[in-house]
């Protein structure tokens, strides 16, 4: 199957264009004239990448990728939750001294 014919089954379905609706073109103070940016679904906050936008819809319908062990905390980011792991690890640390 070549990449078009993929292309065109996986986007082709209306349930696949409204999962990811297109990038749509808005004006708005400190971005150029023009530019086009992503909605989140759930909300009318805006991004200019797709990605930003997927590291923001997890909030609405809590679906976090890292929960800490020990306090059941919730992050999306895993750079965050590294952070949050080494501040238990320093505080069991300096409990055992």
């Amino acid at each position: 199957m070549t990449c078009f014919v993929f292309f065109q089954l996986l986007w082709g379905s209306e349930e696949a264009q409204s999962a990811y609706p297109p990038r749509t073109k808005y004006t708005f103070p400190g971005i150029k004239k023009g530019s086009k940016i992503y909605q989140c679904r759930f909300c009318t906050r805006t991004f200019q990448t797709r990605s930003g936008r997927y590291k923001h819809e997890p909030q609405h319908t809590g679906q976090y990728k890292h929960v800490c062990a020990i306090c059941d905390r919730k992050f999306m980011d895993s750079k965050v939750y590294q952070d949050h792991i080494l501040g238990h690890r320093k505080m069991f640390q300096s409990q055992k001294t």
